[in-house]
């Protein structure tokens, strides 16, 4: 397959120098398709943002290769891979005096002159992608004013702009009350199908995922990725295998987690 982002034989970690390395996760060999919303997800240092990172071009594998529609992303320069890939982060960025407008109109800076000035094409480009995470309500606002719900909108048309074929965002919904998070998977998953781009994002809100991902990336404790479809993994068992525990455990028929009795009696 020649579009979507295909990660072969690749393991990632940290380099401790003298030669010496730390695998987080070993031998990966998957992909995730063009119009298709791909969710990584996992317990809690399992390696998810290590993965992301490295796909991200933000550290370096120890091993195998990353490519995006048949290229090579490590033999990218820097600016070649910010017209091909954008990435929105967990951190809550510094604002300044921008207004939501002048943020999304950054995204576009991969593909100007070296003075930085927007065309016409360039200015519209800002527009529809601000209209795309419906937004134009928020444009000339500053971000200053904007709640963390509106601001991950305007981040998202932002990373939009820069009209990527690969969209990596970190933990999207970290910030957001339960009805934002569900509006921004819905969000994001209306971006891979209506803009037809590969989309990963990872994420702690497996319920959600289980309902509105196409297809699940899922890590072990063990440093084990497993790929599949939300259903093919429940039915495999591996989301009970991964999250259970003595007081959590998976339901398959319910796509839920439940609360299990503790030792003393109590049961929910």
């Amino acid at each position: 397959m020649s579009r979507g982002l295909r990660l072969e034989q690749l393991t990632v970690g940290y380099r401790l120098g003298w030669g010496r390395t730390k695998e987080v996760v070993r031998d990966i060999d998957v992909t995730a398709r063009s119009g298709e919303l791909t969710a990584l997800i996992g317990p809690n240092g399992t390696g998810k943002s290590t993965l992301l990172r490295t796909i991200a071009g933000l550290q370096k594998g120890l091993a195998g290769s990353i490519s995006l529609d048949g290229n090579d992303l490590a033999r990218m320069s820097a600016s070649e891979r910010a017209r091909h890939q954008s990435i929105v982060l967990t951190e809550r960025v510094a604002p300044g005096r921008l207004t939501a407008r002048e943020l999304v109109g950054l995204g576009r800076h991969p593909h100007t002159g070296f003075d930085g000035r927007l065309s016409a094409r360039d200015h519209r480009i800002v527009e529809e992608s601000i209209a795309a995470v419906g937004a134009a309500e928020l444009a000339d606002r500053d971000l200053a004013e904007l709640s963390d719900g509106e601001r991950q909108r305007i981040m998202t048309a932002r990373a939009l702009a820069q009209q990527p074929r690969l969209l990596l965002m970190d933990e999207p919904s970290a910030f957001l009350d339960a009805p934002g998070r569900v509006a921004q998977a819905g969000l994001v998953r209306r971006i891979a199908t209506q803009q037809d781009v590969v989309v990963v994002i990872s994420t702690h809100e497996v319920e959600l995922m289980l309902q509105l991902a196409d297809r699940l990336w899922l890590l072990d404790r063990s440093g084990n990725l497993h790929d599949g479809t939300p259903a093919e993994l429940v039915e495999r068992g591996i989301l009970a295998d991964v999250f259970d525990s003595e007081d959590l455990a998976f339901d398959p028929v319910t796509g839920t987690f439940r609360l299990v009795a503790d030792a003393a009696g109590w049961s929910p």
